[in-house]
């Protein structure tokens, strides 16, 4: 957690200083955003280098792409215009494959966010020598850079481990602990949907579109995680107290989900708050006497629905939770 404040607080003074910024993003095919909606890697885009050993042309894949880091861009271009990202992500790569390069091909880096360590369960060099690869490229990197940032890889089915050296479980503990050896700064896309599973519920064959890349909803949790870890938030997430809407909760009938009409008031994704009366509290509010409150809704589908709900009473320490896979019932 210490780590992640100190690297919330450096990325917000660098980029609201307003002064040139340059973060680039090295990873693989869940960086690149493959299996999500948009993604393409248009012949004549962005070219990320010509690799030094066989001469192939890398090229990022299309903006338009869904993954976390396609929605990190956008955010960053409508947001603060003086920073600048690189989205390095080449499907099939490994720590190995990139170390193999890297020294070739960058220099005299900015911030540099690293997403590897999936495709090194396929190493022949197991656990120990993914761990080698891996220290020798943060060393190098954090050698050039004012900034290196490690993700932990998300999860992959068990299903997926079969045929490889290791499974994705030892490629999160490894991540974890040469970062922390190394004393860089570190996230979790791991941590960010298992917590987002057993918050929500939603089982993890709903976050993924095959056993090792996230879908649409899979990367949406990862890109949420970052925007914590690194305090990005939605400008348009932030709620004014004074400018609230007053409005009749209507999304908590007893057993109930949100109103047909609810995407025309509600985007997915996101988290919205409603005060809530005693003179408006339906008998869908829990509670008993006047049951005037907050409505924290916490919606997570690209669909209606929601991800789950919390009552707070007024003037009680009391706070009540619902999720969409429990029919609705409320437990304090």
């Amino acid at each position: 957690m210490a780590q992640n404040e100190y690297l919330g607080e450096y990325i917000n003074r660098r980029i609201y200083s307003g002064e040139p910024v340059k973060i680039k993003l090295i990873g693989d095919s869940k960086l690149a955003g493959l299996k999500t909606t948009g993604y393409e890697i248009p012949v004549n885009g962005t070219v990320i280098f010509t690799d030094p050993i066989n001469g192939t042309v890398h090229r990022e894949s299309s903006i338009n792409g869904n993954g976390w880091a396609h929605r990190f861009e956008r955010y960053l271009n409508t947001n603060f215009p003086s920073v600048s990202v690189d989205r390095w992500g080449i499907g099939g790569t490994s720590t190995k494959w990139w170390n193999e390069r890297i020294r070739s091909v960058t220099a005299n880096e900015d911030i540099v966010i690293v997403d590897l360590g999936t495709n090194d369960r396929y190493e022949v060099t197991g656990v120990e020598g993914f761990r080698s690869d891996l220290t020798d490229f943060l060393d190098y990197t954090k050698s050039i850079s004012n900034q290196v940032i490690v993700m932990v890889p998300s999860p992959a089915t068990s299903e997926s481990d079969i045929g490889k050296v290791f499974p994705q479980k030892e490629v999160s503990r490894i991540v974890r602990e040469v970062a922390v050896e190394m004393g860089l700064p570190l996230t979790s896309n791991y941590d960010n949907i298992m917590d987002y599973i057993y918050k929500t519920r939603v089982p993890f064959s709903e976050l993924m579109a095959d056993g090792t890349h996230p879908n649409d909803l899979g990367q949406d949790v990862i890109w949420r995680g970052v925007q914590s870890a690194l305090t990005l938030f939605d400008f348009d997430d932030f709620v004014n107290v004074d400018s609230l809407d007053r409005r009749v909760v209507h999304n908590a009938e007893p057993n109930g989900y949100v109103p047909a009409d609810s995407p025309n008031k509600f985007k997915p994704g996101r988290i919205y708050i409603n005060l809530v009366y005693g003179s408006s509290a339906t008998s869908g509010i829990p509670g008993t006497g006047v049951r005037s409150g907050v409505m924290v809704t916490n919606f997570v589908h690209h669909q209606d629905g929601f991800g789950y709900q919390e009552y707070h009473l007024h003037n009680k320490n009391i706070v009540y939770r619902r999720y969409n896979t429990l029919d609705g019932e409320w437990s304090a």
